[in-house]
């Protein structure tokens, strides 16, 4: 009697509990389109580079300007007016820094945002990229 108890309930699990569970794997393995996803990762990748030029440019050329306008300072033989002239190149510097880091990093950030709706529509997992906004942050 006990073999057949335990013959039923085999049954039981061959019959409604393993093809419940198959249907749930084969389910949730989408598959993924892998063009796709190279044509998002190359649009998410190509507008942080462009970003990062613009940054690097707005930078050095807030370095060049800091440098002349320091030299040009440090030429003034009134330490009052000497004082200021430091602070305004400083100051001058600062916002064109902040200004260049807070550009790149919307920018990174829509690209990053843009990258996220791409992948999905390619099917892929945000667990299938190893990837992170924070990645490539200033």
């Amino acid at each position: 009697m006990r073999k057949f108890g335990v013959l039923i309930f085999s049954l039981f699990l061959a019959a409604f509990v393993l093809p419940v569970f198959a249907q749930g794997t084969a389910e949730t393995q989408k598959r993924v389109d892998l063009v796709c996803m190279q044509k998002a990762v190359e649009r998410r990748d190509t507008a942080i580079i462009a970003a990062f030029d613009v940054f690097s440019f707005a930078i050095k050329s807030a370095l060049q300007t800091r440098l002349e306008e320091l030299k040009t300072a440090w030429s003034i033989e009134n330490p009052t007016e000497r004082k200021k002239a430091i602070k305004s190149a400083w100051e001058k510097y600062r916002t064109v820094v902040k200004s260049a880091r807070q550009t790149f990093q919307g920018t990174r950030k829509t690209a990053w945002k843009q990258f996220n709706v791409d992948r999905k529509a390619c099917g892929a997992a945000k667990s299938d990229d190893a990837s992170s906004p924070t990645a490539d942050a200033l």
